[in-house]
C-alpha cells in the first residue's frame, strides 16, 4: 500500500514520472499493464513503451 505522501507526489507528476515512480515501489518485473484497447489505454501503453518505464506487458 503507498502512503498518503508517495500518492500526493505521483498525483503531482506528469504521466511518465509518475509511472516511474508507482513502479518503483514494487519489485522489479511485478509491475503489470493490462489494456482493454481503449483510448486512455493506448496513451498509457505509448508513455510506457517511449519512455522505457519498468512496466511489463500481460502477455509479456
Amino acid at each position: 500500500m503507498l502512503d498518503q505522501q508517495t500518492i500526493k507526489q505521483i498525483e503531482s507528476l506528469p504521466l511518465a514520472e509518475a509511472i516511474r515512480l508507482f513502479a518503483g515501489q514494487f519489485a522489479e518485473g511485478e509491475v503489470v499493464f493490462s489494456s482493454s484497447l481503449g483510448q486512455e489505454d493506448q496513451v498509457i501503453t505509448d508513455v510506457i513503451f517511449k519512455n522505457n518505464l519498468p512496466v511489463k506487458n500481460l502477455h509479456d
